[in-house]
């Protein structure tokens, strides 16, 4: 399981930008970031303002990232530790790698690598 998190995380510094998404109050946030992995079980997200990073501290995240056909969808958790308002450290909970196939007009994604730090 740790061998798949190092493998997507090193999708995730190739790629670098994502969009950071949560529901506060029922109401969707989203705020694109640049995204880089620190240490194991770790993102740190950094956006160019620094309000929009503020309102997800200690919240429930989801990273979206995309490129080409690769797509990835990690779940965490917003740190309180935010530093000076531009970067935001995120807990990984899970994290997916999927890769769009084809054959003519049919079109599905395919699992490549999971980690779920619960199962694991």
């Amino acid at each position: 399981m740790i061998q798949n998190l190092h493998v997507i995380q090193r999708k995730i510094d190739d790629i670098g930008l994502g969009l950071l998404r949560s529901r506060e109050n029922k109401l969707p946030v989203s705020v694109q970031i640049r995204a880089k992995c620190d240490k194991d079980n770790l993102i740190n997200c950094y956006a160019s303002d620094t309000g929009d990073l503020l309102q997800l501290k200690n919240k429930r995240v989801s990273l979206l990232q995309k490129c080409n056909d690769d797509y990835l969808y990690v779940t965490g958790q917003a740190e309180a530790s935010a530093e000076n308002g531009r970067m935001l450290p995120i807990r990984i909970f899970k994290a997916s790698w999927f890769v769009r196939k084809r054959d003519g007009s049919v079109t599905w994604f395919q699992e490549k690598h999971v980690y779920d730090r619960i199962a694991g």
